[in-house]
């Protein structure tokens, strides 16, 4: 490989790298489907919850937040 070639390589490498960086939705259902996504969600909000909780000193904060709503 030619050393053109190298330093072509790492510029589309680095291009790609910039792209993804700035993806704030990256396509993870294939590694769970929606189910996987749900409970992502679901940790993050009783993440955010149980923050809040902890900055405010308050006891009375509901921990869990409401399923979302399946139609089914």
């Amino acid at each position: 490989m030619s050393f053109i070639n190298v330093e072509f390589s790492q510029n589309m490498r680095k291009k790609a790298q910039a792209i993804q960086k700035q993806n704030t939705a990256p396509h993870m259902l294939s590694r769970g489907g929606y189910e996987y996504l749900e409970n992502n969600l679901m940790d993050e909000k009783k993440k955010k919850k149980l923050e809040e909780a902890a900055q405010s000193g308050s006891i009375d904060t509901v921990i869990d937040p409401p399923f979302p709503i399946r139609d089914t």
